[in-house]
């Protein structure tokens, strides 16, 4: 905004404009511009740090969260109150026990579960469902594998009930895992037990109703091994895929075997697909997709983007990001997992307003890059180094957005980007991550990560307002998260050289007086969600026991 709008002349003064008017024109700016200004003079400072419906824009994007729910029944003083006792809880770890919640129709213990966007779904096998032929030890060991039946809680519901759906699988196959978009009414079935000659083989299902989802291309597919390796290459292990070989980001699915030479980029609505080499992948939005290799020292991630725009859709290299160089033969796999996004554009999942009106930003904040590595020769019984590299994604999908794709008379090469270039000032890189194979799928959502009995924020926001109030005083004050100047990892026996990054971060222990005992795992979004087994004398179920954050937050 330029100051010549305070110019006197033909026109009158800003400034000088009644406080409501000039609060309705600021309110059709988004949250930088707000923000900016406040610079004008003293009047507009006052006027954006005054009013709720100013102020609530500009802790949004702060927080990296948006309010999906513009005509919320809160009022927007409300909702601002509300997102900052929540941010101020998480300094405090103020995590107090909202419901705890036992759902005897879940009458099996899930052999899968799959939280997001508030929405928590249970996979179980009904032994009632099954042929009465079966004997029940045959039934027990089949139930640590495949279900036949989904539990879908939806736990931001407007009432205090939940809204509890369950869903009948008939499949002579049967399924093993499965994975939830909200934001397209989504749920996709796949048997990770299947033989790798028979392939992949998905089913697209509505969330709300566990029929064929209207927007799917097809009901079921398959897809062969071949896609993964190249001829003669793939492994000769039975199984080749797992819990994480499938990815869901509004409407592309994102398929990956292990040990695979090519990914493979399923549109579930329109049928494009698109193979590209790589070990692993993950889409941050509907146009970017990012690629990790671990075929090569050192590994790299490789950018491409999803150009809608032609028919049909094109897949361009943007560029190509290189990690750190690992020692020769140690190298087993590597992971990427996004921080989970809200696809907050589209239609709300759900037929009744959401209690909470805010959640995480549309696009992925972060990426997590989690290395599995072992030295030759080890006995197998011991487990591999898990390491992890956490980096920020909003410099990736600029770069996305800004890439011209490039004629192919006019490519000249793949642009690289070795890791002294960006490393060591834009990720956070974790040692011992000891955690199962799906950690990722539930401890990271947008910039905080609760990992191995702690808490991590990385919102540079956040970080630097924490920095600026420690400034000047010793310690990190009481109840408040510590301070980081960078991470560091030096082991001879993984890396070439020491892994240093200097960029700052928020840490704290989780205290056990502040959780639930006998957790056996942490959901980490907008508030916290933790499972339990709870196994009486002769009967087992589950108790759901979600927490929350902040004051009064039941009210709504």
């Amino acid at each position: 905004m330029s100051r010549s709008l305070f110019r006197t002349g033909g026109f009158r003064r800003l400034d000088s404009l009644p406080t409501e008017i000039l609060v309705e024109i600021l309110s059709l700016l988004d949250a930088p511009e707000i923000a900016t200004c406040r610079l004008l003079c003293r009047r507009f400072d006052d006027i954006v740090c005054s009013n709720a419906r100013l102020q609530y824009p500009i802790h949004l994007e702060l927080a990296n969260c948006v309010d999906d729910h513009p005509d919320h029944p809160s009022p927007v003083g409300v909702r601002l109150k509300r997102l900052l006792a929540r941010q101020e809880a998480w300094k405090a770890q103020d995590f107090r026990k909202k419901r705890q919640l036992s759902s005897s129709t879940v009458s099996h213990t899930p052999s899968a579960s799959a939280y997001r966007s508030g929405v928590l779904v249970f996979g179980v096998l009904n032994h009632t469902l099954l042929h009465p032929a079966i004997q029940p030890q045959v039934a027990d060991i089949l139930g640590l594998m495949y279900i036949n039946e989904l539990h879908v809680l939806f736990l931001h519901g407007a009432g205090h009930d939940l809204d509890h759906r369950r869903h009948s699988i008939v499949d002579p196959g049967g399924f093993s895992d499965f994975e939830l978009e909200p934001s397209q009414d989504l749920l996709v079935l796949w048997d990770s037990y299947s033989p790798a000659p028979d392939g992949l083989r998905l089913r697209f299902l509505s969330l709300h109703e566990g029929t064929r989802h209207k927007r799917a291309k097809t009901y079921d597919m398959v897809i062969p091994a071949t896609h993964f390796y190249p001829v003669g290459g793939r492994p000769e292990d039975l199984w080749i895929f797992d819990m994480n070989s499938i990815q869901l980001n509004g409407e592309l699915v994102s398929i990956y075997a292990v040990e695979g030479h090519r990914i493979l980029v399923l549109n579930w609505v329109t049928g494009y697909s698109w193979s590209v080499p790589g070990s692993s992948c993950c889409t941050l939005s509907k146009d970017c997709l990012i690629v990790a290799n671990c075929r090569c020292n050192p590994p790299h991630f490789d950018v491409y983007r999803i150009t809608y725009s032609v028919e049909p859709p094109t897949i361009s290299h943007v560029r190509r990001t290189n990690l750190p160089r690992v020692q020769e033969g140690v190298m087993r796999s590597i992971d990427c997992k996004p921080s989970p996004s809200s696809h907050a554009s589209t239609s709300a999942v759900s037929s009744e307003k959401r209690a909470v009106p805010f959640s995480t930003a549309p696009d992925s904040a972060m990426v997590v890059f989690n290395f599995r590595l072992r030295v030759p020769d080890t006995s197998l019984a011991e487990p591999d180094k898990q390491l992890a590299l956490l980096c920020y994604t909003p410099e990736i999908l600029s770069a996305v957005r800004s890439h011209v794709p490039k004629t192919p008379e006019r490519r000249l090469g793949i642009k690289v980007v070795e890791w002294e270039r960006w490393g060591p000032n834009s990720s956070f890189f974790l040692g011992d991550v000891t955690n199962d194979d799906n950690v990722w799928s539930y401890a990271l959502y947008g910039y905080r990560l609760m990992l191995n009995g702690t808490i991590y924020d990385f919102n540079p926001h956040t970080v630097k307002s924490a920095t600026t109030m420690a400034e000047g005083r010793e310690g990190d004050g009481p109840g408040s998260m510590h301070i980081c100047k960078g991470t560091s990892f030096e082991d001879a026996r993984w890396f070439v050289e020491k892994i240093q990054t200097n960029r700052p971060y928020l840490w704290a222990p989780i205290q056990d007086s502040k959780v639930p005992a006998s957790t056996s795992c942490f959901l980490v979004d907008e508030d916290i969600l933790a499972l339990e087994d709870a196994t009486e004398s002769n009967s087992e179920q589950v108790v759901i026991t979600q927490l929350t954050v902040g004051p009064e937050w039941d009210a709504c």
